[in-house]
């Protein structure tokens, strides 16, 4: 779907919530609208998409206004379904996932703030290497060191952070450097900083099982 088409959808619905909802929720949808001005040539999916490779990482609360906003377009995503609309369907599922997690007040500031996702530079230092994303490895350091006592989660953790397009093999080192307690060498690929935090926590876990085996 193309994104001039989201926009009349959006227009479409807030007439509806308008209707059943009061101004303000037709309002939200019209602030929501801001968003994709300008874009209108692009698809839903490109545009989306965009906003969604920088947006920052880190555990949020979901505010009110942005979790209203979702029950509503999750309702306009139910309602595309049942007309077999399903590429219309399938965007505004986009669109709910890229709010989800957001902390904003309301829905103008959401807008505001994905805008400046996309005029932000995402920067370089000298030798032109990007910039280290810090959210990245604060948020993973965070989940392991959580995680350290149960083996199971502390895989899900790690095969999360094998996935994670955000965490290249910068943040990679800089996550196994700050959990292991010591710098990883430069010429180690992604692979070996992953290995190396796993088999510290393998090795963490044999010495605890070996000491309630002996208590």
């Amino acid at each position: 779907m193309q994104v001039a088409s989201l926009l009349k959808l959006l227009s479409d619905f807030a007439i509806l919530a308008e209707s059943i909802g009061g101004p303000s929720a037709a309002q939200n949808l019209k602030d929501l609208q801001r968003l994709f001005v300008g874009h209108e040539g692009e698809t839903v999916a490109k545009c989306v998409g965009a906003l969604s490779k920088r947006k920052p990482a880190g555990d949020k609360i979901e505010s009110g206004a942005i979790r209203n906003i979702r029950g509503r377009l999750s309702r306009l995503h139910d309602l595309l379904l049942n007309a077999q609309c399903k590429k219309a369907a399938s965007d505004i599922a986009l669109l709910i996932n890229l709010l989800k997690d957001c902390d904003q007040s309301d829905v103008a500031q959401f807008v505001a703030d994905a805008n400046s996702w996309m005029t932000k530079p995402q920067g370089k230092i000298k030798g032109g290497n990007t910039e280290l994303r810090t959210d990245v490895v604060a948020v993973y350091l965070d989940k392991l060191h959580s995680s350290e006592g149960e083996n199971d989660l502390f895989d899900q953790v790690m095969q999360s952070l094998r996935v994670d397009k955000r965490a290249r093999l910068a943040e990679v080192r800089e996550i196994a450097s700050k959990y292991l307690g010591f710098e990883i060498a430069k010429k180690k690929s992604k692979i070996d900083a992953l290995k190396a935090i796993a088999d510290h926590q393998a090795f963490n876990a044999r010495q605890i099982a070996r000491g309630e085996n002996q208590s």
